[in-house]
């Protein structure tokens, strides 16, 4: 993976993650008003679950990239990528 592509995933999992925050705000804010079954209620949730589903897809994609690159490098005989280190 090119770095500008690592730099633009890892931004778009910052962006979703907020927007998951917003959205387990909104969700709580409702919640204390008394809206539980309000339509407005339930499509926060919604969206609330959709945003964290894209953000767990993000992680996961990363993880699968990093680990095609480690049987890549082990392919070749070049060892562990230094980002899952072996070392620890």
């Amino acid at each position: 993976m090119q770095q500008r592509d690592r730099e633009i995933l890892e931004q778009a999992v910052r962006t979703l993650a907020e927007q998951a925050v917003n959205a387990d705000e909104l969700v709580d804010e409702a919640t204390a008003a008394g809206g539980g079954d309000h339509p407005v209620m339930v499509h926060a949730k919604i969206l609330r679950l959709e945003l964290l589903k894209a953000e767990l897809e993000c992680e996961l994609e990363t993880w699968v990239t990093e680990l095609h690159e480690v049987r890549s490098r082990r392919a070749l005989g070049l060892g562990l990528a230094p980002t899952l280190g072996g070392g620890s």
